[in-house]
């Protein structure tokens, strides 16, 4: 076997944490995985990863072998672009990864606005709420909303922050009334976001009640759908003023309790360090850092 394709397996085996999820995102099935970490172990003369039928877990000499395999799969994938460098104009394909709402407003509009001036250049935008190793699934640049874990492998560059504003329909403030602080909102229709948890959601401002019963008759697990339904009177939402900006200009929709909003959210964008740089990746970085930057 490869050794080098049996480092790409191995690091991805270590990361995802069984050969079966490992063989999802490889595409090869669980025994190859298996036979690429067994010929590692064979060359090397020590176990990388103690396997149970539940469970695995990396060996000293898997972890010390992990951090080694990540520096030397970076410096391959630099060292193959080395062509491209030379080049000072941009060409390629530049891959992204966003989290959906920022990735298909915010992002999705700066990454055309430098594709119309780029025309050698294809952007891939991929929109996903989890987060993905950026050097081994391939990307170029990410934006992460929240705290980030300290890497020595990527340059992280600060963004304007990530705000959520609370909103409703003129409709529904013609019907229902403003409320005046944050306890009036248990006698109104608020909105829910499935995928909300302690800190993101309602439950998360800042009452004066310990708890405060929601009696919101709409869920959904896409911001998109709660946008709708704030703009059809059904409730009032809390949304990312990235989604409603418009709809907050065009008086579609309106702020409510804006001195009770959540703390704005760190946003930043994320990619592989390289001393050299591409042009389509340093080009499309400046660009976001002059539109977004703070």
């Amino acid at each position: 076997m490869n050794k080098f394709e049996s480092m790409k397996v191995f690091v991805v085996a270590a990361e995802a944490g069984s050969f079966s999820a490992a063989s999802e995102l490889l595409g090869i099935s669980s025994v190859m995985v298996g036979k690429h970490i067994h010929q590692l172990e064979k060359s090397l003369g020590v176990r990388l990863i103690n396997r149970t039928t539940r469970n695995q877990s990396l060996t000293e000499a898997g972890r010390f072998f992990l951090a080694d395999c990540k520096d030397i799969l970076e410096r391959v994938r630099v060292a193959e672009l080395v062509g491209e460098r030379m080049n000072n104009h941009p060409r390629g394909k530049v891959r992204i990864t966003a989290p959906n709402i920022l990735g298909s407003t915010i992002v999705t509009q700066i990454l055309g606005e430098y594709m119309e001036f780029h025309s050698d250049v294809q952007g891939e935008l991929i929109l996903n709420d989890r987060v993905c190793n950026i050097i081994e699934e391939g990307f170029d640049i990410a934006i992460r909303i929240g705290k980030l874990k300290e890497s020595s492998y990527l340059v992280a560059r600060k963004l304007t922050p990530y705000q959520m504003l609370i909103c409703a329909s003129p409709l529904y403030i013609w019907k229902y009334g403003k409320p005046s602080n944050l306890n009036d909102l248990a006698n109104h229709n608020c909105l829910n976001h499935l995928l909300w948890h302690s800190e993101s959601g309602w439950e998360s401002l800042d009452f004066t009640d310990e708890a405060l019963p929601f009696g919101g008759s709409f869920a959904s697990d896409n911001g998109y759908a709660l946008r709708s339904a704030a703009l059809s009177g059904f409730g009032i939402a809390m949304l990312p003023q990235a989604l409603i900006w418009q709809d907050l200009i065009e008086r579609k929709l309106v702020t409510l309790l804006d001195d009770f909003i959540p703390k704005p959210q760190p946003v930043y964008l994320l990619y592989p360090y390289d001393r050299k740089g591409l042009p389509k990746v340093t080009l499309l970085v400046d660009l976001f850092v002059k539109r977004l930057g703070v």
